[in-house]
């Protein structure tokens, strides 16, 4: 039987320092806030990248606070079943961080995706999601690393 490939947790650290980005110019450190936040969901919550993609603000926020938990709905769910996944911390400082960072998303709609860039246009795709996840393993583990071992991970 083929074991999955996951991340340890030095390996997981390293991954999310490499999404992150600090120290890049103020628009890549956005962009980079995103990543990380995006690399959180996938390992502290094991979302798909589909459903990471599909994701709406309020999935993440309510009355401009992260959520506890997140409530996947059978609209996003590969399976088609609602699924609940409690906020770890890390996970909880992520979407603070995010919040904090792009302080127009208060005037968003609920059902916005929460990728968007100009309320509405350019949303994030899942090879892009694939793309980003790809280049920190490279830029921060010197390998490949897809969304999927980053879900393996949060199983085990």
């Amino acid at each position: 039987m083929h074991t999955p490939k996951t991340l340890n947790v030095t390996e997981q650290h390293q991954l999310l320092d490499a999404l992150l980005s600090r120290d890049a110019p103020h628009k890549s450190f956005r962009k980079g806030i995103r990543n990380y936040l995006i690399g959180c969901l996938m390992l502290e919550a094991g979302l798909r990248v589909g459903e990471v993609v599909s994701l709406q603000m309020s999935h993440l926020y309510f009355a401009g606070k992260p959520v506890q938990n997140l409530v996947l709905t059978s609209k996003i769910t590969k399976n088609h079943k609602e699924r609940t996944v409690p906020v770890s911390t890390r996970l909880k400082n992520a979407l603070e961080e995010y919040w904090t960072e792009h302080p127009w998303l208060n005037s968003i709609e609920g059902d916005t995706i929460a990728w968007d860039r100009l309320c509405g246009r350019n949303t994030l795709t899942t090879r892009q999601v694939e793309r980003i996840i790809n280049r920190a393993g490279w830029k921060g583990l010197g390998r490949p690393v897809n969304p999927h071992m980053l879900r393996h991970t949060f199983a085990t």
